[in-house]
């Protein structure tokens, strides 16, 4: 499981404290990040970015790691997925049927996993910590200029199409909730406007936190550690709900001696329940389960095995508690064989962070599944099946209630990488102009500089170029970028209310937009892409270096030693990509290539 990469070593060097935040390159060993890089480019005889670093294994800024443990990051996955997947799962149980969808809603769930696991794969493969540094390495060099202005700006709009979709998901069923809770109290022609100014509330009040202060956070981690892990928290409120859900179900069911019938005209339910709409349950889980547009940002968040504790101070002394070294397994005698083994939980922890995240969202899914397919009669004939409960119900409103708490906050969250990719596609013209003056830039620096003032401008005018999406979130932002984000953000959420003003308010609408969705974000973005990825970097390119950091040096070339060793440890770790080789190629790939094919054959047989 990712062993491919070298992660971090066993043991932690705590004797130079100073070392918090080392690059940890295989290659180079623990040596600072910044004077790492000035080595790596040294060594490769000063040579462009894209041409030095591509060639080494790992190569590029590793992630220092963030704050959060594993079980906070499987709570964030978690969070991702649930937003808004169990309100839609009795309706896909429906279109399946029990015999089909159990099965199909684990394996939709494992390939969940499996994506996140081959993304950070190729991830600290590369050295990348976004989807778009991904697609930038795996093309050749040489077409470094077209990926600029083609392939990373179509990972961009894939990603934020993902993202919008999901967003419009969140809006329409927040705002059916609302409907359901005022319902008993307006008349039914009056739901019109009402559903339109609910939209429009709900957008303003969603957007408002960012317009405000969109240089940082509304509420800080430091001053308020409980509202900012909100997200996390609220995923305990879905079981709650479905139990209140579920036990009341079972007392109405019991008075009717029978069970609840569908409701009478209520959206048109029967437009999504067609024939041939067997694949659209398999688009609607797909779409439901997984979240590849935030992997990296949970994989940034995940505290690194070795990261010191932030309390302790450079002047610690060394026999501080606190600055104990991890014990290396293979010293005290402990198996590294045991799945279980701290050595394990340590050098897996992004894997473990996933699986239980996914697989807690799949069981607490299951869990709504069969209460809203097996409680009602006919259940799941309404896309979100709160609108086939009954309105004026105590408990059933107390459930709907806890359910706003839940996809309220979710809603800003879910558009954040919409917004991102929107201001990376806005740069993209900055960039472009920074790639074609690169060489004078060079030039310029050469004739001006010397020494190793010169080797240190050119290493900043090389990186400077290599921002992230976290770099962009966290820096601070000058007036004519935050104005430029505010109107970014605020054409977003215009977008989504009308998303949600066109296909709200009826089954047949939402079904089709989640199907739309799930068939062309995804699909894509889940398997299609990631194949791709995987199958470039590992079958298609040559293998990245792993001890040979300069190729072309006549030195380590001629050293047998080291080329033997070489060979040794790509023979290795091929090895140990054969599980994963037979992840993508047997069911990652085909089966999202199936369901994108199909769906695209429906839409155009419907049109």
């Amino acid at each position: 499981m990712g062993d491919d990469h070298e992660r971090e070593p066993l043991v932690q060097q705590q004797q130079q404290h100073f070392r918090s935040r080392d690059c940890t390159n295989p290659c180079l060993g623990s040596v600072d990040q910044n004077e790492g890089r000035s080595r790596v480019r040294l060594r490769t005889g000063g040579r462009g970015k894209g041409r030095g670093r591509r060639r080494l294994y790992g190569g590029g800024r590793l992630d220092s790691g963030g704050d959060l443990s594993i079980w906070q990051v499987a709570l964030g996955v978690s969070s991702d997925i649930l937003s808004p997947a169990p309100l839609l799962i009795p309706h896909t149980f429906l279109l399946l049927g029990l015999p089909i969808a159990i099965p199909i809603l684990f394996l939709t769930a494992s390939l969940s996993w499996f994506s996140h696991v081959i993304l950070v794969v190729c991830g600290r493969y590369v050295g990348g910590r976004t989807l778009t540094q991904i697609a930038s390495a795996a093309l050749p060099d040489r077409w470094r200029s077209f990926n600029t202005w083609f392939g990373e700006p179509v990972v961009e709009i894939f990603r934020i199409f993902l993202a919008v979709g999901r967003g419009c998901v969140n809006v329409m069923l927040v705002t059916d909730l609302f409907v359901q809770l005022i319902k008993p109290y307006t008349q039914n022609s009056s739901l019109i406007y009402l559903r339109l100014l609910i939209i429009v509330i709900v957008s303003i009040i969603s957007s408002l936190p960012k317009l405000i202060m969109p240089r940082r956070p509304l509420f800080l981690p430091s001053s308020y550690p409980i509202l900012s892990r909100l997200p996390l928290i609220l995923v305990f409120f879905w079981p709650v709900s479905i139990v209140i859900i579920g036990l009341r179900l079972r007392e109405l069911n019991r008075e009717l001696d029978g069970k609840i019938p569908p409701p009478t005209g209520g959206g048109d339910g029967s437009e999504a329940i067609t024939s041939g709409t067997i694949w659209g349950g398999f688009t609607i889980l797909l779409f439901c389960l997984t979240t590849p547009q935030n992997t990296f940002k949970r994989m940034r968040s995940l505290r690194r095995v070795n990261k010191p504790p932030t309390t302790t101070h450079p002047m610690v002394p060394l026999n501080h508690s606190s600055l104990d070294p991890v014990s290396d397994p293979t010293m005290t005698g402990q198996s590294k064989s045991s799945p279980l083994s701290s050595y394990t939980l340590r050098r897996y922890s992004w894997e473990f962070a996933t699986f239980l995240g996914v697989l807690s969202s799949s069981l607490i899914c299951l869990c709504w599944g069969l209460v809203g397919y097996l409680g009602l009669d006919r259940g799941g004939f309404e896309v979100n099946f709160m609108a086939s409960l009954p309105s004026s119900d105590p408990w059933i409103t107390s459930a709907r209630i806890l359910l706003l708490m839940i996809l309220f906050p979710a809603i800003a969250d879910s558009l954040q990488p919409a917004t991102t990719g929107v201001m990376n596609l806005i740069k993209l013209p900055l960039r472009l102009r920074r790639l074609s003056g690169g060489s004078r830039n060079r030039k310029r620096l050469n004739s001006n500089v010397s020494g190793s003032s010169r080797r240190r401008k050119l290493f900043k005018s090389e990186f400077a170029e290599e921002d992230d999406e976290e770099d962009d979130e966290e820096e601070e932002m000058v007036s004519r970028r935050v104005g430029v984000f505010r109107v970014v953000l605020v054409s977003i959420y215009i977008i989504v209310g009308l998303v949600a003003v066109v296909f709200g308010g009826s089954s047949g609408g939402e079904s089709s937009l989640i199907q739309v969705v799930g068939c062309f974000g995804s699909s894509i973005l889940t398997g299609l892409l990631p194949s791709l990825f995987f199958v470039a970097l590992f079958h298609v390119r040559k293998a990245r270096s792993i001890l040979i950091t300069d190729p072309s040096s006549r030195i380590l070339i001629e050293d047998d030693l080291l080329l033997r060793k070489e060979s040794q440890l790509q023979k290795k770790l091929s090895g140990r990509r054969i599980w994963q080789d037979l992840g993508v190629f047997g069911l990652l790939l085909p089966y999202c290539l199936v369901i994108f094919i199909k769906g695209t054959i429906i839409g155009i047989i419907r049109k």
